[in-house]
């Protein structure tokens, strides 16, 4: 079930395990970031060692070079003192020339076996970001998709300036449904240890959020994997959850994780409640979520009251559902299985 309790120190070296736990939630950010500028750095220099004689480009690759070591001399300075810097203003960028920029790079770090795509529309890219924060973004989604690919396969950069997005597609094995319900988790991660912090989508989708756009995963054309960064994205108004479970830890673990997945989560602790924030909101939800056993009245009957909208009814002991708009999950069940539902009322419902 989902539960969470604060570990104790109560075994010799527990003390030492928990500020070694703090200091690298403190120093992963950092060093992920700082990776990436190292390995935006060490590209840069292989392109210009492999063309020979100085050139415009290479010029122009040196200034990057540049530009980059003062980011990574202003992260390590960070790792010293325990604090991120300030990644800077939010300005307007051609995203199209940017990426074509990185793509000689990209095309490098993928390997030869490795085909790297560039698609455009014709309109271009114009897009608000952090400019310090768009390459770390970039090299993460690209790195990603190459990992998933195991050594063969296509990546797709494509940029859409109708539809003020961009995105990085590989045609690999996807992401299995259960894993992509929280792969935006800070330190979630599928990679054996020592080979992934789980900090990587995390900080990416907490660089775009604060461009103002949305980072999205979706299943590619190709059964692979595409994630989009989109500024649009307030056109699709996300889904709208009235949330009821008396139990307050367990109502806050369902409400995070339900706004970790995007979801507009509004939360009640009783019957009572629940209709009141309905009537608030008049009636502005999308699916209920609601124990079968509330405090001050059977969830089955607030069901009734608020029939309108489909429900995922949550129960401690067995119960079936009445109709195609309703689910049940017994206790206890996984974020995944709780994903699950919810995903199959919305798009039923």
């Amino acid at each position: 079930m989902c539960a969470w309790q604060e570990p104790r120190a109560t075994r010799p070296g527990a003390r030492e395990r928990a500020r070694l736990e703090v200091l690298g939630r403190l120093t992963g950010p950092v060093l992920h970031d700082l990776n990436n500028l190292l390995m935006l750095i060490g590209g840069e220099a292989e392109i210009l060692l492999a063309e020979g004689e100085p050139s415009s480009a290479s010029e122009a690759g040196l200034r990057r070079i540049v530009a980059a070591i003062e980011e990574a001399t202003q992260l390590s300075q960070a790792l010293l003192s325990g604090a991120r810097t300030n990644p800077g203003p939010v300005v307007e960028v051609d995203l199209d020339a940017r990426l074509d920029e990185l793509m000689p790079l990209l095309r490098r770090l993928g390997g030869g076996a490795i085909e790297c795509r560039r698609v455009r529309s014709q309109r271009t890219l114009r897009a608000r970001v952090r400019t310090p924060e768009l390459d770390q973004v970039i090299l993460n989604l690209f790195t990603n998709a190459v990992h998933a690919l195991g050594g063969k396969g296509t990546v797709t950069v494509e940029t859409d300036g109708e539809q003020q997005r961009f995105s990085i597609e590989d045609n690999g094995p996807g992401i299995d449904r259960e894993i992509a319900a929280r792969i935006f988790e800070p330190y979630f991660t599928t990679k054996p240890a020592g080979e992934g912090t789980g900090m990587g989508l995390a900080l990416a989708a907490e660089a775009v959020r604060g461009w103002g756009a949305e980072l999205r995963h979706e299943p590619g054309q190709e059964d692979g994997a595409r994630f989009t960064v989109s500024w649009n994205w307030q056109a699709a108004k996300p889904a709208r959850v009235l949330l009821v479970e008396d139990e307050r830890a367990l109502r806050y673990l369902l409400a995070r994780a339900l706004r970790l997945a995007g979801y507009q989560v509004t939360e009640a602790g009783s019957a009572a409640a629940a209709l009141e924030r309905f009537q608030k909101a008049a009636g502005d939800f999308d699916l209920l979520i609601t124990d079968l056993s509330l405090p001050d009245r059977p969830g089955e009957q607030l069901r009734q009251d608020l029939s309108a909208m489909p429900a995922l009814l949550i129960s401690g002991y067995p119960a079936q559902p009445r109709g195609k708009r309703e689910a049940v999950l017994t206790k206890p069940f996984s974020t995944a299985e709780l994903m699950r539902a919810v995903q199959g009322l919305l798009r039923h419902g």
